[in-house]
């Protein structure tokens, strides 16, 4: 679904996340244009912030970590990224939620696909093994 969005930039958003499987770790929060409605799949929903500190009743979703780029979009993530590190290494080191936070900054839209749960974060080999049992 997100592969099918045609936009520069585009992410997936689980609206599910009070009961996601991940909620005792560090989580990307996100705040859009517009809530998780019916009208969501019709709407031009843009990302209007990400952080891991965003008040609970702001929140839109969990980012999953997925990062959907256009050729020309690539373009402008690459000459982004070049004008950023020309000085030298961030310090501290960027993360991904860093980057989408400065498309935003820079007036590049950020679509959003809204989906709900049946997902799970791998980020370690306990993470693997649990895996195995998610349903």
């Amino acid at each position: 679904e997100l592969m099918e969005v045609d936009a520069d930039f585009a992410v997936i958003v689980d609206t599910n996340w009070k009961n996601s499987r991940n909620s005792a770790r560090n989580a990307e929060y996100v705040i859009c244009s517009k809530p998780f409605s019916r009208n969501s799949r019709q709407d031009d929903v843009v990302l209007v912030n990400i952080s891991e500190q965003i008040p609970a009743r702001s929140i839109d979703g969990e980012w999953m970590g997925f990062l959907k780029t256009s050729p020309a979009g690539t373009e402008i993530l690459r000459e982004l990224l070049t004008d950023l590190f020309q000085a030298g290494p961030q310090t501290p080191p960027m993360q991904m939620i860093d980057v989408l936070r400065l498309l935003v900054e820079s007036g590049k839209p950020v679509r959003v696909v809204y989906t709900a749960g049946n997902w799970l974060d791998i980020d370690r080999v306990e993470d693997v093994l649990a895996g195995s049992s998610f349903r």
